[in-house]
């Protein structure tokens, strides 16, 4: 199951990773 809330989680770890 992929979610609103898990597509914004994954993109927030992988702004946090480019940073």
């Amino acid at each position: 199951m992929f979610s609103m809330v898990q597509a914004i989680t994954v993109l927030t770890i992988l702004k946090m990773l480019a940073n």
